[in-house]
């Protein structure tokens, strides 16, 4: 009956793996990993400039463009009938 004493064994150094594989994932978790070497190019705000205030200038024009805001629909679905319900009293 040696079968009992083999099942014991595997599940001692099981657990033990397991705590072990805990532990290395947490430390894997909680290491700070290095940030990413991004090649930057320190022209790039000053090419970007003339974009940016073009999209600014179409955007103010636009907004004076806009028509004004339309009354908001009428909820449809349930939340309709709560609501009609309530205007009646």
């Amino acid at each position: 009956m040696a079968i009992p004493g083999i099942v014991k064994k595997l599940y001692q150094v099981s657990t033990w793996v397991g705590f072990v594989i805990l532990l290395v994932v947490i430390l894997l978790v909680l290491v700070k990993s290095p940030a990413p070497k991004v090649p930057t190019d320190p022209a790039a705000a000053a090419r970007a400039a003339p974009t940016r205030m073009a999209a600014k200038g179409a955007k103010v024009s636009a907004d004076k463009k806009a028509p004004a805001k339309a009354a908001a629909a009428p909820k449809a679905g349930i939340n309709a009938k709560k609501s009609s319900a309530k205007k009646k009293s």
